[in-house]
């Protein structure tokens, strides 16, 4: 036996396509809604990451600027330096490098 397809009226039909539109919209409305929370959870994200490197550049501008170039100095001036030139291009291996790369990315 095969069964046949049920029968609509007009209205009913009109009824179950208006149902199916506001499932449609609810359904998109949870989906944007989701995709909203992601991203501000990405957005924190990034200015959290932005923040960080903020603070690392500051840092190493002050090893750079209160440290390793008055060590430099002291060495080049003084009779008794507190390092040798080697062993301040041993700590401060790259700084200098590294300071420019990561101050370029702010």
């Amino acid at each position: 036996t095969s069964a046949t397809p049920p029968s609509y009226s007009h209205l009913q039909l009109k009824r179950i396509v208006k149902a199916q539109a506001q499932l449609r919209r609810h359904l998109a409305g949870q989906k944007l809604v989701k995709m909203i929370k992601q991203n501000k959870h990405r957005t924190k994200l990034i200015y959290e990451l932005v923040e960080t490197e903020k603070t690392y550049v500051s840092n190493l501008s002050v090893i750079l600027n209160l440290y390793y170039k008055q060590l430099e100095f002291n060495t080049s001036v003084s009779p008794n330096p507190y390092l040798t030139p080697e062993d301040i291009s041993t700590i401060f291996l790259n700084v200098q490098q590294i300071y420019n790369c990561h101050s370029s990315l702010l």
